[in-house]
């Protein structure tokens, strides 16, 4: 009985990850591959700083390791050219607020990553 009970868990576990590889595409999976690192802002009043950190997971999370220590996090989805980050508030007056940052992807590769913010900023940063 314990055998059955555990090859079914099986069976689902397999065929539950699957499922969800087959909507995991290319390049996300190359998003997910790696952390990213900032190597080249240019705008004024930059989102982002030379030498912070970005990691996706596969499900769907992201981490921004921040220069001065600070660490921010939340959700994130590739639509066709966009990369948009939702990121979860932290302490204070944000706490609980989901602040979604939309960049449009310039260049993806397995070694870099240039994306541009639309806003007023005209941001453009590039992680390898």
């Amino acid at each position: 009985m314990k055998n059955l009970i555990l090859i079914s868990s099986m069976m689902l576990i397999l065929s539950g990850s699957a499922f969800s590889q087959k909507y995991f595409n290319k390049e996300e999976s190359i998003i997910s591959s790696k952390k990213w690192t900032v190597v080249d802002v240019k705008g004024k009043e930059p989102t982002f700083e030379f030498g912070e950190e970005l990691a996706f997971d596969i499900d769907k999370k992201f981490r921004i390791k921040k220069n001065n220590m600070d660490r921010e996090t939340g959700t994130w989805f590739l639509d066709k050219k966009y990369l948009i980050l939702t990121v979860e508030g932290g302490k204070g007056v944000s706490q609980g607020r989901r602040v979604p940052r939309r960049m449009k992807v310039l260049k993806l590769s397995k070694d870099e990553l240039k994306v541009k913010f639309k806003a007023e900023k005209n941001e453009k940063v590039t992680f390898r």
